[in-house]
């Protein structure tokens, strides 16, 4: 046992040396439409204690603007964390909780191999992490990390930067609240179970959907999940319920964390219960007008590789000029071949299956022996909409669209990967991951998280807006007049671009990086792309030759020439048949 030592103290060494392998890092209010750039600083601690390590680092996100308010919430944050250490009673709460999520591993471990050696059950202190997770309408989250032996333990924070508050998250819901996060979760949360037990498989959509809404009457499961251990805090447009690695919920899981994210109507449900963060969302987001969220949704309004890429696959139907008397396209093939001298060589084709409104229903790819070697099957509803995708050939996965008031909330990507031990025991690696997307004024946003599993920190919020003759991301900005012609490109991150465009808003030439890379295209009478030619530092890196032909089944040839190490040439033959009305 550890003495008690009253002279012992605990103290900070040095602030603050960058380290540039942590990087740099944005985060987005999208309440206020606003974006932070921060990156992860060191702080090296000394300890005088003899229960912690005499030298240990802590790893802190800060804000890289010169900002009074969070330099006032960071030094509080860092305060907590080495009083957290300082306190020896608060110290071994932190050491209990560590030992006990060393056991609940071990149990683990012990399922996958039984010869597994008991771990060393007094962890030592690694080091603290202090993370920044989400910024919403003007109010941080963070968590205090405190790294032991193979395991951590972690704890919540919200931070009001205007009144410089820092309000710890970690209570313990009570029974009201339980029931009323139960009510939002569970169905969700069954259908992750299934997928997990294996019990729900990734070609069962029509299922999943059920399960997820409630629909399908399944066995209650409920007793595997602890909504005491549930944490709410503020995160993109709602309320992030995150249960932690470790805890009792998370053996469904193999012990790794797991969450659900609750927008709209549900986070206003579960704001009843949870009144004290009512005040985060008192002013809320304004969704625009259905024009500007139609201009916000155009992925061609933002599409900056168009000045340095020739047009491929589907984005060349619209230049086959085919009549309004034309019977409707039932599929496009692509084959692909490999010339060498006068010889062509098979190496695989890509088929397009559409309905008759123009839908793409199945995508399928073939390898150099004509096996199909992938596929996705798209489906959608009575609207119109896409619901879902199915991949298959490479992995084992679907993607989910989810709607809200016939706009787009969220896409829902499940993976998994079934695989055997060397001990012979099975196990399934989900991988969940969603993309949600909000409005705000004239701005877009879309975060994607992974739901299974410990926040993965290369999350962004990607933005775009749309103001008069301005079509921007945080990157870039798109300049156009008031015909919607583009005349010039705006970087805000990255080497410059230069573009030249003819009057039909198609480009002529691009020069990017200081014209090391130099793209030109040229066109026909029916202003069809001809060719594309691609230099870099001064030497041609890749001529593409587009050849149209008077015939509707067999409309068009590509011949794809790169000259950058040696000259290879690859073709591809569009094949077209239609529907019979």
């Amino acid at each position: 046992m550890w003495k008690n030592n009253m002279k012992n103290f605990l103290y900070f060494l040095l602030i603050v040396y960058f380290s540039p392998m942590f990087g740099n890092a944005q985060i987005m209010d999208i309440f206020q439409n606003k974006e932070y750039e921060y990156a992860t600083y060191i702080v090296e601690a000394k300890s005088d204690k003899e229960y912690a390590p005499s030298k240990f680092e802590i790893y802190q996100d800060k804000n890289k603007e010169e900002n009074k308010n969070w330099q006032n919430i960071e030094n509080q944050l860092e305060k907590v964390a080495s009083q957290q250490i300082e306190n020896e009673v608060s110290f071994f709460q932190l050491h209990t909780k560590a030992v006990n999520y060393l056991k609940q591993l071990d149990a683990l471990k012990r399922l996958e191999n039984p010869y597994h050696e008991e771990s060393n059950f007094h962890p030592g202190l690694k080091g603290i992490e202090i993370k920044l997770v989400s910024v919403v309408n003007n109010r941080g989250v963070y968590y205090i990390q405190y790294n032991f032996d193979n395991v951590n333990v972690k704890y919540y924070y919200l931070a009001d930067f205007q009144q410089n508050k820092v309000t710890e998250l970690n209570k313990i819901p009570n029974l009201n609240q339980q029931e009323r996060l139960r009510k939002l979760t569970l169905s969700r949360l069954t259908a992750l179970y299934l997928l997990q037990t294996k019990k729900l498989e990734v070609n069962h959509v029509e299922r999943i959907r059920a399960t997820q809404s409630g629909e399908e009457n399944l066995p209650d499961f409920s007793n595997r999940v602890d909504y005491s251990e549930a944490m709410v805090y503020p995160y993109f447009s709602g309320l992030m319920i995150e249960f932690p690695a470790q805890s009792k919920s998370s053996g469904i899981f193999e012990n790794k964390a797991f969450r659900v994210l609750v927008t709209g109507m549900e986070r206003n449900e579960l704001l009843d219960v949870f009144p004290e963060f009512k005040p985060i969302f008192k002013q809320n987001i304004q969704e625009p007008a259905q024009a500007i969220i139609k201009l916000l949704n155009d992925d061609a309004n933002y599409d900056l590789s168009r000045f340095s890429n020739a047009p491929k696959e589907l984005q060349l139907l619209e230049s086959l000029s085919f009549s309004p008397t034309d019977r409707k396209i039932f599929s496009l093939t692509i084959i692909n071949y490999q010339k060498s001298d006068t010889i062509k060589s098979f190496l695989g084709a890509k088929k397009f299956f559409f309905d008759k409104n123009a839908n793409i229903l199945r995508i399928e790819e073939r390898n150099d022996r004509n096996e199909i070697a992938r596929e996705e099957k798209y489906a959608y509803n009575e609207k119109n909409q896409l619901t879902d995708i199915r991949f298959l050939g490479f992995g084992n996965k679907l993607q989910i669209q989810n709607y809200d008031n016939d706009l787009l909330s969220y896409v829902e990507t499940i993976e998994v990967n079934d695989y055997r031990t060397a001990y012979g025991t099975e196990f399934r690696d989900l991988k969940i991951y969603e993309q949600h997307f909000a409005f705000n004024s004239n701005y877009r946003y879309a975060l994607e998280f992974n739901v299974v599993g410990d926040f993965d920190r290369n999350r962004t919020i990607q933005s775009r807006y749309f103001e008069k003759n301005k079509y921007c991301t945080y990157h870039f900005c798109l300049l156009t007049h008031d015909n919607g012609q583009v005349f010039a490109v705006k970087k805000k991150i990255g080497s410059p671009i230069d573009i030249l465009l003819n009057a039909n808003n198609q480009p002529i030439e691009s020069y990017v990086d200081n014209n090391r890379y130099h793209y030109k295209f040229t066109y026909d009478d029916n202003d069809r792309i001809k060719s594309f030619t691609s230099i870099s530092d001064g030497k041609n890196a890749n001529f593409v030759e587009y050849e149209y032909h008077n015939n509707l089944q067999k409309p068009l040839t590509i011949t794809d020439t790169k000259t950058s190490h040696s000259t290879t040439i690859m073709i591809q033959e569009y094949e077209i048949s239609f529907w019979d009305d």
